[in-house]
Formats: C-alpha cells, structure tokens, sequence
C-alpha cells in the first residue's frame, strides 16, 4: 500500500516533477500504524477513489485497493501539497 501511495504521488503530483520532494512518515498512533505521504501538491485533482475504472484497465484501482486494506485511510490538503494517509 505505502508503495501505491508513493507512485500515486509521483505520477500524479508536482513531487514527480524534475526537484520535486515528498515526505513519508511511519507513525506508531497506539491502536495501528499509520502511514502518510505528503506531496507537493497537484493542480488538477485530489487524491479520491475513481468509479470510472474500465473493468480492463491496468490504472485506478490503487486507492480501492488501500481502501479495501487499511482499517482508515484519507487524503486531506496539508499547506501547498496534500497528506495521504491510511493505518493498519
């Protein structure tokens, strides 16, 4: 799931760009382990799940697969970029 995230990021994000930076975090939150994912922000969109996905397609499945995994997961706005995150 964390390498989802990662490369929803890069290819989606201003952080896949040539300089681009995110930040990962691995936190023990007591009941689970959360991980989070802080990109540098995108233009177009916000990290949601896809109900459009061609049941042939090899793309949009990856947050319906970490949502489908992770007890919680959520993306929210975090200053310029956004947070992803999910706990397990």
């Amino acid at each position: 799931m964390t390498t989802e995230m990662i490369t929803n990021t890069i290819q989606h994000t201003r952080s896949g760009e040539h300089g681009g930076m995110f930040t990962l975090a691995v936190l023990d939150v007591g009941h689970a382990a959360r991980v989070e994912v802080i990109d540098q922000g995108c233009v177009t969109s916000h990290p949601h799940l896809r109900n459009d996905v061609d049941g042939d397609s090899e793309d949009g499945y990856g947050l319906q697969l970490v949502a489908a995994l992770a007890t919680k997961w959520d993306a929210v706005i975090w200053g310029a970029g956004t947070k992803t995150w999910f706990e397990v």
